[in-house]
């Protein structure tokens, strides 16, 4: 099994070619001219040794964002930190996550109560709750009331728990990506046209893409795998089948986020 240092090398390395355009680690070592010989950079890619510091800044001067990607994980995020099952880290990106979503409805778990007062069971609810579609939660008995001594609350009847989710006869979370992939692509390629035509009429080509709450976005990808450690270390039963469950669920999205060797390591997590 590789190691959480060994996937950082090579994601390193690889992002250094890559956006460096370099064709080989000796090109690459003679154009940084960084370390003593081209073999430093074969034992930084197989995760046998660590580069010094001042190695990862100066290759950030010439391949800006090789820094980023060395020391936290690819598209900025801690995914080294993740993968490493530092759970002070894994408890703070579904925080942050949870608390990010300015847009609950009223049914979900976020729009009822504080994301500081929930346990582990509650956040991976609320975090599922946030990407599968309400839907999925409920069946024709099922049904929601107002405590009239609290007009704003709702009491939902009969949906789903955690454990009845994990126990659907297909994962929803592997189901749905396929179709959240092929939509988020249809609306690239609409956003694309649109603000190229924009761009030539105003001559501002850059655009903002809104991120999804579903797992074509590499922060909630990662809050799942986040959540698989929480789930390893959590002391809650009700939580005994959900490692299994995400794994299954985020499996392809984890390797278009992340690459096929952290996909690997996520199986084996």
């Amino acid at each position: 099994m590789e190691t959480v240092n060994e996937i950082r090398g090579a994601t390193w390395i690889a992002y250094l070619l890559d956006k460096g355009g370099y064709k080989s680690l000796a090109e690459l070592h003679e154009a940084l001219d960084l370390v003593g010989s081209v073999q430093s950079w074969g034992q930084y890619k197989a995760g046998k040794a660590s580069p010094q510091e001042s190695t990862v800044k100066l290759a950030d001067r010439a391949v800006p964002g090789s820094a980023s990607v060395f020391l936290n994980g690819p598209k900025g995020l801690p995914v080294w930190a993740v993968l490493d099952g530092d759970l002070s880290v894994c408890q703070r990106v579904v925080s942050d996550l949870l608390n990010a979503y300015l847009e609950p409805e009223p049914w979900m778990s976020v729009a009822r109560r504080s994301v500081v007062s929930m346990g582990d069971s509650e956040r991976l609810k609320a975090l599922l709750e946030v990407v599968l579609p309400q839907s999925l939660w409920h069946s024709p008995s099922s049904s929601v009331r107002y405590n009239p001594n609290e007009p704003h609350r709702l009491e939902l009847v009969g949906w789903l728990s955690l454990a009845e989710l994990f126990q659907r006869a297909e994962n929803p979370l592997a189901v749905l990506y396929p179709k959240d992939k092929l939509k988020a692509g249809e609306e690239n390629i609409l956003k694309s046209f649109v603000y190229g035509m924009v761009a030539k009429m105003t001559g501002q080509g850059a655009f903002v893409q809104s991120s999804k709450n579903n797992l074509t976005n590499p922060s909630f990808v990662l809050a799942f795998i986040a959540l698989i450690q929480i789930c390893n270390e959590s002391r809650d039963k009700t939580l005994s089948l959900a490692p299994d469950f995400l794994k299954l669920g985020i499996k392809q999205s984890v390797i278009d986020c992340f690459g096929s060797e952290v996909a690997l390591f996520v199986e084996r997590l």
